[in-house]
Order: structure tokens, then C-alpha cells, then sequence
């Protein structure tokens, strides 16, 4: 294909499939692997390794105006206009490394602790305030049972097809696991190492009760 350059660092091969000068290329790569660095510290798993080196496709959107991505535990796929799209849709990069890390690590996860771990760790990331969207939308945690969480069929598309932010409730969720003073690790390792779900439940509770007046 026109104009695509591969690169490999030490824990990626890069396929860049937009215009893109050989500087780019090597400083997106060091961007890359200082956020997995700084990613594994908020996760608690600093001390892991991951044997698996993915393909990291930095590709054309159709839309210039909308820029999407996909991760998991082969490939992180981004689709944006131009490399400059990141800096102003950084979220959208942290989420998918997110999930590669988090699918090599726990491959059973579900896609609600996937979703949640993953948009919490992008605001953790950037420091900055969740959207106000999130807690809003908060009174939804009502419905949900520790089965959903545990669920590792996407049911949340069909809350997201009714525009309930969904994936805000997922991270709220997980702000309230680390409230209770875990580390997402030790969170995840409870579930899928110890095959211990009570944390599940008590967390829910929790989370009922905080915003349960919305």
C-alpha cells in the first residue's frame, strides 16, 4: 500500500498507513511505549510481563471527522486523519492499549470490567474530571447484576444504543473498587487467579448506595 512505513520498538510493530515523516514514526513509538510504562503503574502491574508484541496500525479514517480505534489481545487498530489527531483524542489510544494489556493478562475478562478499567484508566492517565455524563447516567447502575459484570457477552450495546453512557457507569464502577483501597490487579486477581466473585457483589452494593438517590 502508498506511503506505509513499519517500525518496531521494543514491544510493538508499527504499521502507519497515514502520512507520516520517519521522525514521526519514531517519536510516536517512544509516546507509546512510555504511556504502556505509566499504564501498567495505574493498573497495579508494573512487575508484569506481556511476551506478546502487537501489531500497532495507525490508519487513514473514511471520516475525517471521526476517529475510532479497537483493541485486543493481537492488534491495536487507530483510525484517524492525521497523527496529529491524538494529541487531541488521547483517550481514544490509552483506552485500546488498555485493552491489549488487559486481555493478555486476564483473557477471561468480561467486556464490563474491559470497558470500565479501560475509560478509568484514560482519566486517571490525563488527570483530568470525568464528564459530568457519567454520574448522570449513574442511576443505571440499578439494573445492572454481579452476573452482567461477570458477563463476558456485550450486553452494553444495548444501553449504548439507547445513548446511556454505559461505558461511564463501567468506569465509575471501577472508581469505586479502587475507593475500597484495591489496585486493579488485585481487584482482577480476586476474579480470575483466586475464582473469588464476593468483591463483584460488594462493590455493586456500594455502588447502588452512593447513587442511588439519582
Amino acid at each position: 500500500m502508498k506511503n506505509e512505513k513499519l517500525y518496531q520498538s521494543r514491544n510493538y510493530l508499527f504499521l502507519f498507513r497515514i502520512d507520516v515523516s520517519n521522525e514521526q514514526v519514531v517519536e510516536y513509538a517512544r509516546q507509546v511505549e512510555k504511556r504502556r510504562k505509566d499504564i501498567l503503574v495505574l493498573l497495579g502491574c508494573e512487575s508484569v510481563q506481556i511476551g506478546k508484541k502487537p501489531v500497532y496500525i495507525i490508519d487513514k479514517s473514511e471520516n475525517e471527522n471521526v476517529r475510532s480505534g479497537k483493541g485486543n489481545a493481537k492488534c491495536i487498530h487507530i483510525f484517524i486523519s492525521k497523527l496529529d489527531d491524538v494529541l487531541t483524542n488521547i483517550n481514544l489510544v490509552i483506552h485500546e492499549e488498555t485493552h491489549f494489556l488487559l486481555f493478555n493478562m486476564y483473557p477471561q475478562i468480561s467486556v464490563f470490567l474491559n470497558e470500565g478499567i479501560a475509560e478509568y484508566i484514560c482519566w486517571r492517565y490525563t488527570n483530568r474530571d470525568m464528564p459530568e455524563q457519567f454520574e448522570k447516567n449513574m442511576k443505571y447502575i440499578q439494573q445492572i447484576t454481579s452476573e452482567m459484570i461477570l458477563s463476558c457477552e456485550n450486553w452494553m450495546k444495548k444501553y449504548s444504543s439507547q445513548k446511556i453512557w454505559i461505558y461511564g457507569i463501567a468506569c465509575l464502577y471501577v472508581d469505586c473498587i479502587m475507593a475500597d483501597k484495591y489496585t486493579i490487579k488485585e481487584f482482577l486477581d480476586e476474579i480470575y487467579v483466586k475464582k473469588e466473585t464476593d468483591i463483584i457483589r460488594k462493590t455493586l452494593r456500594n455502588c447502588q448506595v452512593k447513587y442511588g438517590d439519582l
